[in-house]
């Protein structure tokens, strides 16, 4: 493969040569003494003739050429040198030019880049969660959970269960753990704006309070949790850093969510550790 020269190199080197010619022109003619004195001097002889009655008279004129000293030379060769320079000038504002409309074509390549996978993560995130509201939201309706969940203390308190109650313990068990492995799997995938519509459609839904819906290890980094019922969620390993709105009040009351090990924004003095022996007693076998 031929490597091309670069193009300072170019004109660089034929500025340095011109440079090169004329000074050794001027070293010549100092070393000969026709700087001052000239070169190319004479006459020039014109002879014509003329035919007449008398005869042929010959007529010769002579014109004097006086010689160019260094110079004249060096006028004559200026307007060259400058058309040269003058070129060797344009192309190197044309080759800044070129370089400078490359810098903006890579540029723009590079934000059109970005905003393209912006709008391809948008797009993802926003897939995600329409498809999550469809799978719950059908998991809620077929196995009619949120009824199921309303008969959840006699179900737990009745001593000799029948085998429908027992199966639909057992259903209300798995729901629950599916709808909470892919709350959690989801959220991890959403932008703080999507948090919020995810935890809105749960708590809208009932889902964290009827169905006890632990949040335990869900990031809930940034969702905007203003004025969200958060009674008896669990919310242990939860992290609720720069979540907007979530204010102390809402952390307390009479039935407060399960807070244990929790991180929680700046600002709210609450215990993180508060509920970590209530949780034992509630969930024996938490996850």
């Amino acid at each position: 493969m031929v490597k091309q020269r670069p193009n300072w190199l170019n004109w660089r080197s034929g500025i340095s040569f011109g440079v090169g010619l004329v000074g050794l022109g001027i070293a010549i003619a100092l070393a000969t003494g026709k700087l001052k004195a000239g070169i190319g001097g004479g006459k020039t002889e014109v002879t014509s003739v003329k035919t007449t009655v008398g005869g042929v008279e010959t007529t010769t004129t002579t014109t004097p050429q006086e010689a160019k000293t260094l110079w004249d030379w060096l006028s004559l060769a200026g307007v060259p040198v400058s058309l040269a320079g003058l070129g060797f000038w344009l192309q190197i504002q044309q080759q800044k030019q070129n370089d400078l409309q490359k810098e903006r074509e890579l540029e723009q390549t590079k934000q059109l880049a970005a905003v393209e996978r912006d709008i391809a993560e948008q797009n993802r995130q926003e897939e995600a969660l329409q498809n999550y509201y469809d799978k719950i939201s059908a998991l809620l309706v077929d196995k009619n959970l949120l009824a199921i969940a309303a008969k959840r203390e006699i179900l737990v308190t009745d001593a000799k269960p029948d085998t429908t109650a027992l199966e639909e313990r057992e259903l209300l068990d798995v729901s629950v753990d599916v709808i909470r492995a892919r709350t959690l799997t989801t959220l991890r995938r959403l932008d703080s704006t999507r948090k919020t519509s995810l935890i809105q459609f749960l708590l809208e839904a009932e889902v964290i309070s009827k169905l006890k819906l632990g949040l335990q290890n869900a990031n809930l980094e940034g969702a905007n949790l203003e004025k969200a019922h958060l009674e008896k969620a669990h919310l242990k390993g939860a992290n609720l850093t720069k979540a907007i709105g979530l204010t102390k009040e809402q952390l307390e009351g009479q039935d407060p969510p399960y807070l244990c090990s929790t991180k929680l924004p700046e600002g709210i003095d609450i215990d993180p550790n508060r509920d970590c022996a209530r949780l034992a007693r509630d969930f024996p076998d938490p996850d």
